[in-house]
Protein backbone atom coordinates (compact mmCIF):
# COMPACT_ATOMS: atom_id res chain seq x y z
CA UNK A 1 0.00 0.00 0.00
CA UNK A 2 0.99 3.91 -0.69
CA UNK A 3 1.26 5.93 2.01
CA UNK A 4 0.79 9.86 1.57
CA UNK A 5 2.67 12.23 2.90
CA UNK A 6 1.18 16.09 2.40
CA UNK A 7 2.99 19.68 3.53
CA UNK A 8 1.68 22.91 2.54
CA UNK A 9 3.89 26.09 2.66
CA UNK A 10 2.48 29.47 1.98
CA UNK A 11 4.10 32.59 1.43
CA UNK A 12 2.17 35.89 0.88
CA UNK A 13 3.62 39.03 0.28
CA UNK A 14 2.54 42.82 -0.11
CA UNK A 15 4.05 45.84 -1.24
CA UNK A 16 2.25 49.01 -1.25
CA UNK A 17 3.90 52.10 -3.39
CA UNK A 18 1.67 55.13 -3.53
CA UNK A 19 2.98 56.79 -7.10
CA UNK A 20 1.82 60.03 -8.12
CA UNK A 21 -0.90 62.53 -7.58
CA UNK A 22 -1.80 65.57 -9.89
CA UNK A 23 -3.89 68.38 -9.78
CA UNK A 24 -5.82 69.71 -13.32
CA UNK A 25 -8.84 71.39 -14.53
CA UNK A 26 -11.60 69.51 -16.54
CA UNK A 27 -14.62 69.56 -17.59
CA UNK A 28 -15.83 66.39 -15.55
CA UNK A 29 -14.59 64.09 -13.59
CA UNK A 30 -14.14 60.36 -13.91
CA UNK A 31 -12.19 57.68 -12.45
CA UNK A 32 -9.91 54.15 -13.84
CA UNK A 33 -9.83 50.99 -12.18
CA UNK A 34 -7.39 48.60 -13.68
CA UNK A 35 -6.01 45.26 -12.64
CA UNK A 36 -4.18 42.43 -13.60
CA UNK A 37 -3.10 39.11 -12.87
CA UNK A 38 -0.37 36.32 -14.06
CA UNK A 39 -0.14 33.02 -12.47
CA UNK A 40 2.59 30.41 -12.88
CA UNK A 41 2.82 26.88 -11.44
CA UNK A 42 5.44 24.61 -12.15
CA UNK A 43 5.37 20.58 -11.35
CA UNK A 44 8.58 18.18 -10.23
CA UNK A 45 8.35 14.65 -9.88
CA UNK A 46 11.72 12.71 -8.46
CA UNK A 47 11.79 9.40 -7.22
CA UNK A 48 8.90 9.33 -4.74
CA UNK A 49 8.55 12.72 -3.98
CA UNK A 50 6.39 14.65 -6.35
CA UNK A 51 6.85 18.59 -5.75
CA UNK A 52 4.16 21.08 -6.82
CA UNK A 53 5.08 24.94 -6.59
CA UNK A 54 2.56 27.59 -7.48
CA UNK A 55 3.01 31.08 -8.21
CA UNK A 56 0.65 33.59 -8.23
CA UNK A 57 1.37 37.47 -8.98
CA UNK A 58 -1.07 40.52 -8.46
CA UNK A 59 -0.88 43.84 -10.39
CA UNK A 60 -2.99 46.49 -9.46
CA UNK A 61 -3.09 49.75 -10.54
CA UNK A 62 -5.82 52.18 -9.17
CA UNK A 63 -6.76 55.26 -10.42
CA UNK A 64 -8.60 57.70 -8.60
CA UNK A 65 -9.61 61.12 -9.64
CA UNK A 66 -11.76 63.22 -7.06
CA UNK A 67 -13.46 66.67 -8.43
CA UNK A 68 -15.25 69.45 -6.61
CA UNK A 69 -16.57 72.72 -8.64
CA UNK A 70 -19.73 74.24 -10.28
CA UNK A 71 -21.02 74.26 -13.43
CA UNK A 72 -18.61 73.29 -16.11
CA UNK A 73 -15.31 73.17 -14.79
CA UNK A 74 -14.15 71.14 -11.72
CA UNK A 75 -10.83 70.56 -9.67
CA UNK A 76 -9.51 67.35 -9.08
CA UNK A 77 -6.63 65.14 -8.36
CA UNK A 78 -5.42 61.74 -9.21
CA UNK A 79 -3.95 59.18 -7.31
CA UNK A 80 -2.35 56.18 -8.83
CA UNK A 81 -1.44 53.35 -6.57
CA UNK A 82 0.68 50.49 -7.37
CA UNK A 83 0.41 47.47 -5.77
CA UNK A 84 2.59 44.17 -5.28
CA UNK A 85 1.40 40.89 -4.51
CA UNK A 86 3.05 37.78 -4.80
CA UNK A 87 1.66 34.52 -2.89
CA UNK A 88 4.05 31.43 -2.85
CA UNK A 89 2.18 28.17 -2.82
CA UNK A 90 4.69 25.05 -1.84
CA UNK A 91 3.19 21.58 -2.27
CA UNK A 92 5.24 18.57 -1.02
CA UNK A 93 3.83 15.20 -2.03
CA UNK A 94 5.15 12.20 -0.35
CA UNK A 95 4.61 8.51 -1.02
CA UNK A 96 6.19 5.80 0.68
CA UNK A 97 5.88 2.44 -0.34
CA UNK A 98 5.21 -0.93 2.15
CA UNK A 99 4.70 -4.02 1.65
CA UNK A 100 2.06 -5.94 3.37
Amino acid sequence: MYYYYYYYYYYYYHHYHYYYYYYYYYYYYYYYYYYYYYYYYHYHYHYNYYYYYYYYYYYYYYYYYYYYGNKNYFYYYCCCYYHYYYYYYYYYYYYSQQQQ
